[in-house]
């Protein structure tokens, strides 16, 4: 099976925002379905976005935290997919949440004063943030083409639509911190209802796009798992437990 995703994929580690891209990862996902191909809920999809000449301010990264932060909850909605929930073992073991790594800081200096080097320009701190790669969104990754940021949270599928929905979330989050946008969504309400509502959606999907049809697939997808249950919400809030090594 390799194999034939090697010949249909002529880039294999490298995906572009191209028709012809597109028609590929559609055609490895009706191979996939044509051959019996499935995903439980303990399958990941992780996505790798190259950063080098992307993001090259320490202010921008410092942003990425932020932004990714305010809208943690509305990526675990879109990370369900087709299945009822975020893997536990998952949020547990192998993408921990913001607020479960800030737990776990153990720098002789405070998670502040990292981000106050990082902001100046010190961008070597940046690999190293979090003393582990398994957070949500790792820093701690690097690629033959340099560095990538590695989001881990996603639940497995060979859906193509929710493939492309998951593609286009991150790539337009990351595109937006890379241009400085900012957004007013205050997440500690959001944290305190444990409700993913309309307006916080519309929010999201404001800063990411005005791109009609990707607005429309992303809300689509985002309220069909807004639903997030106690465990998640615990997890995203800081109160839950983590184990990694």
């Amino acid at each position: 099976m390799s194999l034939i995703m090697r010949e249909i994929l002529s880039s294999p580690n490298v995906l572009t925002d191209t028709k012809k891209c597109w028609e590929q990862i559609n055609l490895v996902c009706c191979i996939l379905l044509k051959y019996g191909a499935y995903t439980d809920s303990d399958c990941a999809f992780h996505v790798h976005i190259g950063t080098k000449d992307l993001l090259v301010d320490g202010k921008q990264w410092i942003l990425l935290r932020d932004i990714y932060t305010k809208f943690e909850p509305i990526t675990c909605a879109l990370s369900r997919g087709e299945f009822e929930n975020i893997s536990k073992r998952r949020l547990e073991h192998f993408a921990i949440t913001i607020a479960m790594a800030d737990k776990i800081w153990c720098k002789g200096w405070s998670i502040e004063k990292c981000k106050e080097e990082i902001e100046k320009g010190d961008l070597s701190l940046i690999s190293h943030f979090y003393r582990t790669r398994k957070v949500g969104m790792n820093w701690n990754c690097m690629s033959e083409e340099g560095k990538t940021i590695e989001f881990r949270t996603f639940n497995g599928t060979i859906n193509f639509f929710l493939i492309q929905s998951y593609l286009m979330y991150i790539c337009n989050l990351v595109d937006k911190v890379a241009l400085m946008n900012e957004s007013n969504v205050i997440i500690e309400e959001v944290l305190k209802k444990k409700i993913i509502s309309d307006e916080y959606i519309d929010a999201t999907i404001d800063y990411l796009t005005d791109d009609n049809y990707i607005r429309n697939r992303l809300k689509q997808n985002i309220k069909n798992g807004n639903r997030l249950n106690e465990f998640t919400w615990g997890m995203l809030n800081g109160s839950g437990k983590i184990y990694i090594d």
